[in-house]
């Protein structure tokens, strides 16, 4: 608490009262009707209640403190160290006397908070409560000046199981730049959210009402990037050596009548505007219109009221958070989560060298465009004691109940808007009766034991304890220099040398938490011939692969993502949550555990592709009507085979296409029979489609009420040869009236079943008997031939044109005949001969 009283300034730092009672794992009994964070008159604190779960939570501690954090990743809260920082971190434990903590995320969080007390502080995801395993605050809110929480008032906890299904935020790493302009009703424009569990109340009275650990949202402007000096300065005309930038947000009376409201932060009262109170210490400062998506710009600190009697929380008070951007870089080496890919070319999981750390998704900068872009700034933060001073802006303002006439100071342009007087030698409020009082926003609750009269939690606020401030100096002041190379300690992108496999913190031994988040897209073969855990797995890389070995296991505590390329499971994939499989080869003969495989648009292959094997789900599946199941058959009763099993599981819903081909050196054959999917859970759905093998073979699939088989059937000859060719058409119909007889020609159906429509009618064309036609054509033409020849010397006998005798020598009729015949009477060695 900072008091400045009779021109001189005492410091006392708000203490943590110790319990007044044990912590107890039996019950809480909780005051009603409470919510939190200041509505404005026009609001009821039940008008502004907040529903469901959006990644702002209530951080629990046992011994009874409560603040609000923000969800960055699925393992990492952002919030304020000195919720935590009276205590050595390795102290908040479950184990050997520590004091655990817990967040929870519903915006009703009393339940989690009693089961979490009632169970041992054991996480619970049904009601988004996650215990905490580690805790980092950063060490310049330990410098005596700062009493825990003016500057440096950053911290980071790490939650022992993965926040699925919380939504995360994201965290702007550079400064807002400064308004072109302040106006007198929206000021500095950049509308702002303010969110939170702690106490509430209305604009007149205050923070009067206790907390009942329910989350509350506000509207306001921020007012102000600038320092406490910087206020006490223009306010008085002298500051404390408090010079570190905070953003600033004011309590506005809508009705501009309240004795305090003076519009420190010159800009009018928005229709929900409200402040923070006690317990939504470590809550976020959300921009949620500048830019398309709502990003977290700083944690709350603390608040300020500036007259004695002026209730905390109150019209005319105001607010202050630590801005992001100070500390990125402390942020981002303390965040324990680590996303992660593969570099291009094939390598092993356990290779280092194959790794490269990517850029956390959720960090956000402002290019040079003015746009909100994934990213981080090319210089280390300025933190607590760097040189910030060009990033100010905004105005500080005496303006009594809306007066415009008294004075505003802008920090960026350092001018007065009034009076023109220099901000060192006089304050624009001097001899108004101002004091300067800023609270710590810490939440307490007492929690007490079951008693046959239930006692209710209250809020009460931190017993101060005198301390002078130091003579005003301050540290050096550190500029801010380039960041350095990236490494797996400070958590910039493009760092290698690490395997993917999460390691749990502990911090009474020195061991670093990691958690990964691993998405293969480079092209290359990632091999994991060992055991992985990470928290999530996915690809996203046509050409990329990850190959499980039969001795390698993979584990993703949330999901598996696979958008694109090959996963070949042959020793085991695991994951809790459910294997979403869009495009791309899922293959192997290992086992997928899961609650749910859902093939989207992507390809199955039990064994892989042209390999028999069998591909074992334990859990259930989901094969849409565009996914593909591709079977390969081998010898009658051989195939790939697609296994769903679990207790309480195994159902297969199918859909989709079957595709069915012969693996090398299979014929297949007309009758065969497979059965290429179980499922102990049952089936239901049908296959849309199932390609043909051959173009008379075709699969005919059936369905039990456990398994689904096919059963190799034949279509028609006559459907795929030529009609024009009598000869094609002939053969089509003998061999389809004789399907029936296939036991007796096997032979022949095995060739003619498995060709290729051309394959079919070239076939046939040949097994015309066309040498027979051609003898009988040849003996007809040399009947033909003699007739003509006999007949025409006859004619010339008759006529009496012709002398000599008629002699015939060797047996031309007979030649003739026998040719008819088919009976080879060597003519190629000579025959008879005839003389005229």
């Amino acid at each position: 608490m900072r008091i400045r009283k009779n021109g001189a300034r005492l410091l006392a730092r708000a203490g943590r009262p110790g319990l007044l009672t044990s912590v107890a794992l039996g019950a809480l009994a909780i005051a009603p009707a409470a919510q939190a964070v200041v509505p404005n008159d026009t609001k009821t604190p039940t008008q502004i209640l907040d529903t469901g779960v959006n990644g702002v939570g209530i951080m629990y501690r046992a011994d009874g403190f409560v603040c609000t954090g923000t969800l960055v990743n699925p393992r990492t809260v952002i919030f304020a160290a000195h919720c935590v920082n009276d205590r050595n971190p390795a102290t908040y434990s479950t184990v050997n006397n520590g004091v655990p903590v817990a967040f929870a995320f519903q915006a009703d969080a009393r339940p989690g908070l009693v089961n979490w007390l009632n169970n041992n502080y054991r996480t619970n995801t049904a009601l988004s409560v996650y215990n905490v395993n580690n805790i980092a605050y950063h060490p310049d809110s330990l410098d005596p000046p700062a009493l825990s929480f003016l500057y440096g008032d950053v911290a980071m906890a790490t939650l022992d199981t993965p926040a699925k299904g919380v939504p995360t935020w994201t965290m702007l790493f550079s400064a807002l730049p400064a308004p072109s302009s302040i106006s007198n009703t929206t000021g500095t424009n950049y509308h702002v959210t303010l969110t939170g569990y702690g106490r509430t109340g209305s604009g007149t009275a205050g923070q009067n009402i206790g907390v009942d650990f329910r989350r509350r949202v506000a509207e306001n402007f921020l007012g102000l990037l600038g320092s406490l000096d910087d206020i006490d300065t223009v306010l008085f005309g002298e500051g404390g050596g408090y010079n570190q930038n905070l953003y600033h947000v004011d309590f506005d009376d809508p009705a501009n009548r309240n004795q305090y409201e003076f519009n420190v932060f010159k800009d009018e009262a928005l229709p929900n505007e409200g402040i923070t109170a006690s317990g939504d210490l470590g809550g976020p400062l959300i921009l949620d219109r500048t830019f398309a998506e709502k990003t977290v710009l700083g944690v709350l600190s603390g608040g300020s009221r500036y007259f004695a009697a002026q209730p905390q929380s109150s019209y005319g008070g105001s607010s202050f958070y630590q801005p992001l951007y100070l500390f990125w870089d402390w942020i981002a080496a303390n965040n324990p989560y680590r996303y992660a890919t593969a570099k291009a070319g094939d390598g092993k999981w356990s290779d280092a060298s194959h790794w490269v750390t990517a850029l956390d998704p959720n960090y956000r900068v402002i290019d040079s465009g003015g746009r909100l872009v994934n990213g981080v700034p090319t210089a280390t933060g300025a933190g607590a004691f760097g040189t910030d001073a060009a990033s100010k802006f905004g105005q500080i303002c005496y303006q009594p109940n809306g007066a415009p006439s008294e004075g505003c100071y802008d920090v960026g342009t350092k001018r007065f808007s009034a009076n023109g007087e220099p901000v060192a030698t006089q304050g624009i409020a001097s001899g108004t009766g101002l004091t300067s009082t800023v609270a710590n926003n810490l939440g307490k609750v007492e929690i007490v034991d079951r008693s046959p009269s239930p006692e209710q939690v209250s809020l009460t606020d931190a017993d101060p304890s005198a301390a002078v401030l130091a003579d005003g100096s301050i540290k050096e002041a550190q500029a801010s220099v380039p960041v350095p190379p990236a490494s797996l300690a400070n958590g910039l992108s493009g760092a290698s040398n690490f395997i993917p496999n999460n390691i749990a913190p502990v911090a009474s031994r020195g061991v670093v938490g990691r958690y990964y988040d691993v998405t293969l897209s480079a092209a290359g073969r990632t091999t994991l011939d060992t055991v992985a855990t990470v928290d999530r797995f996915g690809i996203a890389g046509a050409g990329a692969t990850l190959d499980v070995t039969s001795t390698g296991s993979l584990t993703s505590l949330m999901e598996i993502a696979q958008l694109a390329g090959t996963v070949n499971v042959n020793g085991s994939v695991n994951t809790p949550g459910d294997y979403f499989l869009m495009t791309g080869l899922l293959s192997g003969s290992g086992t997928v555990r899961t609650p749910f495989l859902t093939n989207m648009l992507g390809v199955i292959a039990p064994g892989g592709i042209g390999t028999i094997g069998t591909l074992s789900v334990e859990g259930n599946v989901v094969l849409s009507s565009a996914s593909t199941l591709a079977i390969d058959l081998g010898a009658n009763g051989v195939s790939d085979v697609l296994a769903v099993r679990g207790t309480g599981a195994g159902a297969a819903n199918v859909g989709g296409t079957v595709a069915f081909a012969p693996t090398s050196g299979t014929r297949l054959r007309f009758g065969n029979r497979y059965t290429f999917l179980t499922a102990t859970g049952g089936v239901t759905g049908s296959f849309r489609t199932a390609t043909n093998l051959t173009p008379i073979l075709r699969p005919v699939l059936s369905y039990a009420g456990n398994a689904v088989s096919v059963t190799i059937d034949a279509g028609r000859y006559a459907d795929v040869v030529n009609g024009a060719s009598q000869t094609q058409v002939s053969f089509a119909r003998l061999l389809d009236q004789n399907r029936g007889l296939y036991g007796s020609y096997a032979g022949l159906y095995g060739e003619t079943d498995v060709m290729s429509v051309a394959g079919i009618q070239a076939s046939f064309e040949a097994m015309a008997p066309r040498t027979e036609a051609l003898r009988t054509s040849m003996g007809e033409t040399l009947t033909d031939n003699m007739a003509r020849f006999y007949r025409d010397r006859l004619t010339k006998l008759d006529g009496g044109a012709m002398g000599g005798t008629l002699t015939m020598v060797g047996q031309p009729i007979q030649l003739a005949a026998s040719s008819l015949n088919n009976i080879d009477l060597g003519m190629d060695q000579g025959g008879g001969q005839h003389h005229p």
